[in-house]
């Protein structure tokens, strides 16, 4: 009898502190290691949220919903914006493309999921898990769809424009909610096919996914995390970052270039941290993860074919003219015998 109690006060008292953690977590313990922010890293992103609250307003000149300080964008800047009414059912939300001459970007932004539209459900829900496996991990299915829908229709504009306006500007893609998965993964796809916009480099082209949807696997998240910035609040990220935060920011950053010395430390700190990441995707036995020293020795091995596919692909576009995303998205696949898309390295592993 004494034991049975015994055992009964042990399970309770266990429950009682699983259940005491599990409703006082937060998510910032998840952030508590990393290192602080600089302000230069931070400034871009009050910038991107306007650009996505912008997307909400019928007329950019009148504004119904503008945020503290207002939206700081010139109306005859933006190149494109399109509504619901203007969009296949079930494709994509709403979306604009704006030129942002002062810091030099190129941006389109997608706005969050509308929750009496059915049409972005559609998109939402349109997937299953391992449904979609892309470059080496997996992704949202509806979200790559939509991804590559956007890109089809999109892509000639925004090659347009970076042609137009010069090699200094950057290629921005930002969103929040439903859009931010979307964003995300027209980033890696825009990465991996840089030929198609005149060869931009990689470091001048940045996501801002503001209360990201979960549209991809861990090790693809850390494999593009210094181009896709993910923005995480505990309130609602648009209002807070366009109103008081970054300002009191800058404010209280003192230098506004760190020291030499300190810029070695943040680094390295990254890197160990990317590190850290790959070793934990291995451990957990995500399909496709590999460790830092075998993703190394893969990039090095594989980077003169890469650059001979651009030269490649390049030339095609330029016959060709227009480029088709989805025939991009599936040179990361090659057909099986059963007429089924593999990706290429399953094949290579099983030979």
């Amino acid at each position: 009898m004494s034991v049975s109690c015994g055992l009964e006060c042990v399970l309770c008292l266990g429950c009682s502190r699983w259940a005491w953690k599990r409703l006082t977590y937060v998510g910032a313990y998840d952030s508590e290691t990393w290192p602080p922010a600089a302000a230069e890293d931070v400034e871009p992103i009050p910038r991107a949220c306007r650009a996505v609250l912008a997307v909400y307003e019928e007329d950019l000149a009148n504004p119904r919903y503008a945020p503290a300080g207002g939206y700081r964008m010139d109306p005859s800047d933006v190149v494109k914006r399109v509504p619901y009414d203007q969009i296949p059912d079930g494709c994509c939300p709403p979306y604009l493309i704006y030129v942002d001459r002062q810091h030099k970007e190129v941006i389109l932004a997608v706005r969050g999921l509308n929750l009496i539209r059915e049409s972005d459900y559609k998109v939402l829900l349109d997937n299953r898990l391992g449904q979609q496996m892309f470059d080496g991990g997996f992704v949202h299915h509806g979200l790559l769809q939509a991804a590559t829908w956007l890109l089809n229709r999109e892509g000639d504009t925004l090659r347009d424009l970076l042609r137009e306006l010069g090699a200094e500007y950057k290629l921005v893609f930002a969103g929040h909610s439903l859009g931010s998965g979307i964003a995300a993964l027209m980033t890696i796809i825009v990465v991996n096919h840089r030929n198609q916009f005149g060869g931009i480099p990689r470091n001048q082209i940045k996501c801002y996914a503001i209360a990201p949807a979960r549209c991809m696997s861990l090790n693809l998240a850390v494999k593009y995390a210094d181009v896709i910035n993910s923005v995480i609040l505990q309130a609602s990220a648009c209002l807070r970052l366009c109103g008081r935060y970054p300002p009191v920011l800058l404010k209280d950053t003192e230098p506004k270039t760190p020291p030499p010395q300190q810029k070695m430390d943040r680094k390295q700190s990254l890197e160990q941290e990317h590190k850290a990441a790959l070793e934990k995707a291995v451990s957990l036995n995500i399909p496709h993860a590999v460790a830092a020293t075998e993703e190394s020795s893969e990039a090095a091995s594989t980077a003169p074919c890469e650059g001979q596919q651009g030269a490649t692909s390049g030339g095609g576009s330029k016959s060709s003219g227009r480029a088709n995303w989805d025939q991009l998205v599936e040179k990361l696949f090659t057909k099986s015998e059963s007429g089924n898309l593999v990706l290429k390295k399953d094949i290579n592993m099983d030979s």
